[in-house]
C-alpha cells in the first residue's frame, strides 16, 4: 500500500513498465492538488496514440508546459522524456500531414531538438516562395519549415542538418538536397509543383551543362524526408552495423523482443525503447543484408536483448554500449 508521494515514486522506480500504478498515482496527485498528475495522464494518454494522431499534438503543448514546471528531476525518475520510445508502433500513414508528424516527432526523440506541428514557418515559406517565384505544394512547404527548424537548433550538428531549396538552372527541378557521393540534386519536377506530396528525382548535368532526370530518387518529398532523418540518425548509446544473411533467425528474434515492425520499400524498422533496428538489402548481393543497430543515449545495458550480442560480433564497427560484450 502506497501512502506518501516518495512511496508511489519507489514503486514505480522499480516498476517502470507498470502503467497502471502510474495512473493511481496520478489519482493520488489530484487529491493533493498536485499538477504533476495532470501530466501523468497527458503522458500516459500521448504513449497510446499515434504519433500522427491530431489528439497527440493537441495535448503535446501542455505536456512541455508541465515537464518545464515541475522540473526534469521528477520527470526522470518516471522516464518522462529520457526514454526514446518506438514512433512507428502504428504504422506510416499515407497522407503528407500525418507522415510530417511521423518525421518531426522521430527527430525530436533521436536528436533532442523541439519540433513543433505542421504547418509552421509561414514567413519563411512565403520568402522562399517570393525568392523562387513558385508556389509550393505542401510537402514541399513542410520541408522548408524541417530545414529553418533543424538548422536553428542549438543542438543541431553533422549531417541531419539538410540543405534549404534552391532553383536549379534552367528552371526544371525544385533542390531539396545535393549529394556529393551522387554528385546529383535530389529534386522535385516543376511539372510536379502540383501535386501535394510530389516524387523526388534525381538530377545530374548532362555534357551540356544542362540539368537532366537521370532517375527516380523517392516516390515522394515525405519518404525522401522520411529516409534522410532515418539515414543520419546518430546513434548515440552506440551502434554497430553487420552483413547477415540468415533473416529467419533474426526476424524470430524481433518479433519476439520489440515493440514495433513496419516495411517501407526494400528496408525493415524495428524499434523498442531507446533501440531502432533497420535491415536493408546489400546491392548486388543477393540474399546478404546489412544489419543496422542504434542506440539512443539513455539506453541501459539491461535494455539490450541478448540475441544483438551475437550480431555486434559480426561488425567491425561497434561503438558505445556496444563494446562492452566481447
Amino acid at each position: 500500500m502506497h501512502h506518501t508521494h516518495d512511496d508511489f515514486l519507489n514503486a514505480i522506480v522499480a516498476q517502470p513498465a507498470d502503467r497502471t500504478l502510474r495512473l493511481v498515482f496520478a489519482d493520488w496527485l489530484d487529491e493533493h492538488d498536485d499538477r504533476r498528475g495532470e501530466l501523468i495522464r497527458i503522458e500516459e494518454e500521448m504513449r497510446t496514440l499515434p504519433v500522427f494522431a491530431d489528439r497527440f499534438w493537441e495535448l503535446k503543448p501542455r505536456r512541455n508546459e508541465l515537464r518545464t514546471l515541475v522540473g526534469s528531476e521528477w520527470c526522470e525518475r518516471m522516464r518522462y522524456g529520457t526514454e526514446c520510445e518506438p514512433v512507428f508502433r502504428h504504422g506510416i500513414p499515407d497522407g503528407w500531414r500525418e507522415r510530417w508528424r511521423l518525421i518531426r516527432e522521430f527527430t525530436e526523440r533521436w536528436y533532442h531538438i523541439p519540433m513543433v506541428d505542421v504547418g509552421g514557418r509561414q514567413k519563411e515559406l512565403e520568402n522562399a516562395e517570393t525568392r523562387l517565384k513558385r508556389k509550393f505544394p505542401p510537402s514541399v512547404g513542410e520541408w522548408i519549415a524541417f530545414v529553418h527548424d533543424v538548422h536553428e537548433a542549438p543542438n543541431s550538428t553533422g549531417e541531419l542538418r539538410p540543405a534549404h531549396v534552391q532553383s536549379l538552372s534552367g528552371n526544371v527541378a525544385l533542390s531539396l538536397q545535393f549529394s556529393d557521393y551522387q554528385d546529383a540534386h535530389s529534386a522535385v519536377s516543376f511539372a510536379d509543383l502540383h501535386l501535394p506530396d510530389p516524387p523526388v528525382y534525381w538530377y545530374q548535368w548532362d555534357e551540356n551543362d544542362v540539368w537532366v532526370q537521370s532517375g527516380p530518387n523517392a516516390e515522394s518529398v515525405t519518404v525522401f524526408a522520411l529516409r534522410q532523418v532515418i539515414n543520419h540518425t546518430d546513434g548515440a548509446g552506440g551502434e554497430f552495423v553487420a552483413e547477415v544473411d540468415q533473416l529467419p533467425d533474426l526476424y524470430r528474434h524481433l518479433t519476439r523482443t520489440f515493440h514495433s515492425h513496419v516495411k517501407f520499400g526494400n528496408r525493415e524498422w524495428d524499434e523498442t525503447e531507446n533501440l531502432f533496428v533497420e535491415v536493408e538489402p546489400i546491392p548486388g548481393q543477393s540474399g546478404r543484408f546489412y544489419l543496422y543497430v542504434r542506440a539512443a543515449a539513455s539506453i541501459r545495458k539491461e535494455q539490450i536483448p541478448e540475441f544483438l550480442w551475437g550480431y555486434a560480433r559480426l561488425s567491425h564497427s561497434r561503438s558505445g554500449i556496444f563494446e562492452r560484450k566481447p
